[in-house]
């Protein structure tokens, strides 16, 4: 994406669901699970968090090796879904960049 500054365009590397969040778009990449962490517990406002961080990796432009992310997956919505670290999974994520989609690849 190239951006505008004092009058001198510069390139910048947005990862791919801050990127799709930018561009407005839908967005689906391969990442490889690197550990997940189940979560529960009660918020401060009194609601109760279920569900899993899931660090990923992938490669992307601009970073020797991969570039890696935190992902929470609530079990509300991916409680059914059996993640596998060290397996590769397509996430689909939405407009706003949010987690909209996994399945194993």
């Amino acid at each position: 994406m190239i951006v505008e500054t004092q009058n001198q365009a510069v390139d910048i590397v947005f990862p791919p669901p801050l990127r799709c969040l930018l561009e407005r778009r839908n967005y689906l990449m391969i990442m490889s699970i690197f550990g997940v962490r189940k979560l529960n517990f009660t918020a401060q406002d009194g609601k109760v968090v279920r569900g899993r961080s899931v660090y990923v990796g992938y490669e992307t432009n601009g970073v020797d090796g991969l570039m890696t992310e935190k992902i929470y997956l609530s079990d509300d919505i991916f409680g059914s879904i059996d993640i596998t670290v060290g397996a590769d999974y397509d996430f689909s994520f939405d407009r706003r960049g949010k987690v909209e989609a996994v399945t194993k690849a």
